[in-house]
């Protein structure tokens, strides 16, 4: 039942009605959609290997002559981590997210713009392979995740971003006793803008 959630954020942010109340309140509506690399700072082992992607939109707000706006975003991620032949221990960890980025965007020139602010992520499912297989783990991880995120885009046309972001857990992502550990995250986006220019 969680994986409708993915698919219920791209039909929301498609809808026309969504769209035309957003350009009538000079909200500017997006659609999401990107890979990203991950790691769990605290596992043992280091490295952005764990791959996996991101699907949701945004709402954009102008704050001041265009040159700031306020982002809020959902969209769902897959997080985690994963070992390599390199590191002395097998283990993968694989993390979903329900995930609102609350970002401001200032505008450097025409076509770049810098992103930062907050982000609130809520887990849907955890899962454990440390070489005997997926194991189920929700109960061993925080329900809810808060972060750090700052980032760059890049606007190619008036309609199409390129868009790079990091984020980091400003409290662990597990339950006592288990040892403390933090998401750390790269991500590459594509951007629709569903109403042009910004």
């Amino acid at each position: 039942m969680k994986w409708c959630y993915p698919l219920f954020i791209i039909v929301c942010f498609c809808n026309p009605e969504f769209i035309h109340t957003c350009q009538a309140q000079d909200f500017k509506g997006k659609l999401i959609g990107g890979l990203n690399g991950s790691q769990v700072d605290g596992d043992g082992i280091g490295g952005f290997h764990k791959p996996g992607f991101v699907a949701g939109g945004a709402i954009t707000y102008p704050l001041k002559n265009d040159q700031f706006e306020l982002e809020a975003n959902i969209y769902y991620i897959q997080k985690g981590s994963k070992s390599t032949d390199q590191d002395p221990v097998f283990l993968k960890i694989s993390l979903s997210y329900i995930e609102f980025p609350l970002l401001f965007n200032y505008w450097f020139i025409e076509r770049i713009y810098g992103q930062s602010g907050l982000v609130l992520s809520y887990l849907l499912k955890a899962k454990v392979d440390d070489g005997f297989g997926y194991t189920d783990r929700d109960d061993d991880f925080n329900q809810v995740d808060l972060g750090l995120m700052a980032g760059f885009g890049y606007a190619v046309t008036q309609r199409l971003d390129l868009s790079i972001r990091y984020s980091h857990s400003l409290t662990s992502i597990t339950k006592e006793p288990f040892r403390r550990a933090w998401n750390s995250n790269l991500s590459f986006f594509l951007v629709f803008r569903l109403s042009g220019s910004k």
